[in-house]
């Protein structure tokens, strides 16, 4: 099973769940390793970014994003971070953040949503 997703294949599961539009960003919100996005059905709205990184994304990366979007004054009921893994303290910032209720943070790994895509085939 591959990893690497194209970013048609990522907006084609997101769209699975609602429009889906790029989210503008000024550019020194976020670099060209992250693709954003917006998905929005009848009931909520979600920032969406996948990240093309290798590497773990950690609690750094996710605070700032958290932080980020609430500055763009737009209204999110929640931010999806898709990346290839997440670190063990990312996930525990999650649940964190999650309890507090305010925007939950959902983490989907790559692999994830190529078991989906494959098993709607």
């Amino acid at each position: 099973m591959r990893e690497e997703l194209t970013d048609s294949e990522i907006s084609n599961f997101l769209q699975r769940y609602g429009k889906v539009r790029p989210l503008s960003l000024p550019k020194q919100k976020f670099s060209s390793s992250i693709l954003p996005y917006e998905v929005e059905n009848e009931n909520q709205k979600f920032a969406v970014f996948v990240y093309n990184w290798k590497k773990s994304i950690g609690t750094d990366v996710l605070i700032r994003l958290e932080d980020k979007v609430s500055d763009l004054g737009k209204k999110y009921d929640g931010i999806i971070v898709i990346g290839k893994k997440f670190s063990i303290n990312a996930r525990d910032i999650v649940a964190d953040i999650n309890k507090r209720g305010k925007n939950p943070l959902i983490l989907i790994k790559r692999s994830e949503i190529s078991m989906i895509l494959e098993s709607a085939r």
